[in-house]
């Protein structure tokens, strides 16, 4: 074997270990995925469940959630399908069940709110810089729309400046951890 076919064996062979981490880090997700959404269920039924106010769609979302989390974490299709679609794919299902879980769960008022930042910091573990930033302040927004829209909230607005001020704090910190971290 010369010089050039030893590089070649070598840079495989970290191909397939940088592969292989990347997989077992989507796994590691879909795992965190599913232990929070058991912990988000418990507390909606046996803690705060007479507190919401659109409970038919909150069982939905949560049926939803659990299913789209059950197909990530039993079938993987990570492995079956192109990585870079499938962590795509998963973040835009993430955002839209978080939104309307938060929504539907009081909106501004959501004790949930915090769901974001979970999300954020997944975003972070996939992705770039750039592609955290822009989650986090399209999830910011996203959020600060569903205040705007509920006049009825009983929020304060100093805490929902903190709330939505760190969406995209813990974006910042998010990237830049995971990669100090990598």
């Amino acid at each position: 074997m010369n010089y050039g076919e030893e590089i070649a064996a070598v840079k495989k062979y970290d191909d397939e270990a940088t592969k292989e981490k990347l997989l077992a880090a989507e796994s590691h997700l879909s795992t965190v995925r599913l232990i929070v959404l058991l912990l988000c269920t418990f507390i909606y039924h046996f803690i705060l469940d007479d507190y919401f106010k659109i409970n038919w769609l909150a069982t939905v979302i949560m049926a939803l959630a659990f299913t789209f989390s059950a197909v990530m974490y039993f079938y993987k299709p990570y492995r079956k399908y192109p990585l870079s679609l499938i962590r795509v794919f998963s973040v835009m299902v993430d955002g839209i069940f978080i939104a309307l879980w938060i929504y539907s769960t009081g909106g501004a008022d959501s004790p949930f709110y915090m769901l974001w930042c979970f999300s954020i910091i997944a975003v972070a573990q996939r992705f770039s810089f750039k592609e955290t930033m822009l989650v986090s302040v399209l999830y910011a927004i996203t959020y600060y729309l569903m205040v705007w829209s509920d006049p009825f909230h009983d929020v304060e607005v100093a805490e929902l400046v903190v709330r939505i001020s760190f969406i995209p704090v813990t974006g910042i910190l998010g990237a830049y951890f995971s990669r100090e971290l990598a």
